[in-house]
């Protein structure tokens, strides 16, 4: 069976499980219909969780007649682990968004989420395979620099770039961007084989 706990915040009124559930508890609420007040029992139901466009799962909780969104994963974490220490995020330990299961859960910085993002292939670094000049981000076009910072950037291009700024700081013809940038990824092709 599930392990349950309370909400932070929304004791008495939502609870979060271990395994990334989140549901409400029954209530009674006061309802006023022409006049009228009646007390009515309210029972409790297990929340819908839509991603978000990150694909966060998301849930509404109410309290005082106003409505807080909250990821799923931050109600785990907050109710498992504890409080979230300053400066620090949710991480996903398996880099699934809709994994929040508290043992896949843990507390990082910002910098330890993006390494995470980057060892699961879920950085939108890691899955580009060109540049936008169409070079193949793969072998020796992947410049060294960047790349051991989790980045991937074309080598070719950057030449190119060089090449139009010495150009320019010595007040010589500036060759196309273009045609500089194809010179030099055929070069490192050609070094390759």
């Amino acid at each position: 069976m599930a392990e349950w706990r309370a909400v932070p915040g929304y004791e008495g009124l939502y609870e979060v499980s271990a395994a990334g559930a989140v549901r409400s508890l029954d209530r009674t609420e006061s309802v006023t219909i022409k006049g009228r007040t009646s007390r009515r029992q309210r029972p409790g139901r297990r929340l819908s969780a839509p991603p978000n466009s990150a694909g966060y799962p998301k849930v509404g909780l109410w309290s005082d007649g106003r409505v807080r969104t909250a990821g799923v994963h931050a109600l785990v974490a907050e109710a498992f682990l504890g409080r979230r220490p300053v400066g620090t995020e949710v991480r996903h330990l398996d880099g699934d968004a809709s994994n929040n299961v508290v043992a896949n859960l843990a507390y990082g910085t910002v910098s330890e989420n993006a390494y995470d993002a980057v060892r699961h292939k879920t950085h939108g670094q890691t899955r580009k395979v060109t540049c936008p000049r169409n070079h193949a981000l793969a072998g020796r076009n992947i410049m060294p620099s960047v790349a051991a910072r989790g980045h991937r950037a074309c080598l070719a291009c950057s030449r190119a770039k060089n090449n139009v700024r010495h150009a320019k700081e010595r007040g010589l013809p500036i060759p196309d961007l273009r045609d500089r940038a194809d010179y030099h990824y055929r070069q490192i092709r050609e070094d390759a084989a």
